[in-house]
């Protein structure tokens, strides 16, 4: 059974934010990252497996976003291009704007390198914990949050699920079993 009026992307790890027109319906979205759309009846899909996936909405005027955010895109803020697009494109406004965070993997079990780490030391050392000489403790739901605050999101308008993926078995973690498993799909309606 085919899904209608369902768009997804082909995730890369990449900042590109792909605004969803009527061509695009039924379709899977090449190198993007993210998807945003005006479109009434379109369902966008993302998938993660630790990454922190970002819901948007605009209730004034009528705009829905997914957003895929791993380290690779918050690192470049991904955020900021999607929310870029909803302004430029749709005419939104940052206090209008929602956000949710969905089920991702928490700072206590996502390790990452000292060349990963050193891309977020300057701008964000509260996310990071030092362990050893060449692992830090990463909360990367934390600075995708700090990113959206700091382009004018309100933080009443931030709800982060805080739902880790590593540890509620429930759901697929890369880190937690070594391989992908399966995938938390998030669906955005509009």
């Amino acid at each position: 059974m085919k899904l209608k009026n369902f768009v997804t992307c082909q995730q890369i790890h990449s900042t590109n934010i792909h605004v969803v027109t009527k061509n695009d319906i039924n379709n899977k979205i090449l190198n993007c990252d993210g998807l945003i759309t005006n479109l009434k009846n379109v369902k966008l899909s993302i998938h993660t497996a630790d990454c922190v996936p970002i819901s948007i909405y605009d209730e004034n005027k009528r705009v829905v976003g997914l957003v895929h955010a791993g380290w690779r895109g918050t690192v470049k803020n991904i955020v900021k291009n999607a929310i870029s697009l909803m302004i430029s494109k749709f005419g939104s406004s940052p206090i209008d704007i929602k956000i949710k965070i969905g089920p991702a993997i928490d700072k206590d079990h996502y390790l990452i390198k000292k060349d990963v780490a050193s891309r977020f030391i300057d701008k964000y050392p509260e996310s990071l914990e030092k362990v050893d000489i060449d692992r830090w403790k990463f909360d990367l739901a934390g600075v995708n949050i700090k990113q959206l605050s700091s382009l004018g999101i309100l933080s009443k308008n931030i709800k982060n699920s805080k739902i880790s993926t590593f540890r509620n078995k429930k759901y697929p973690s890369f880190r937690h079993n070594g391989i992908t498993k399966g995938f938390v799909t998030s669906i955005m309606l509009k």
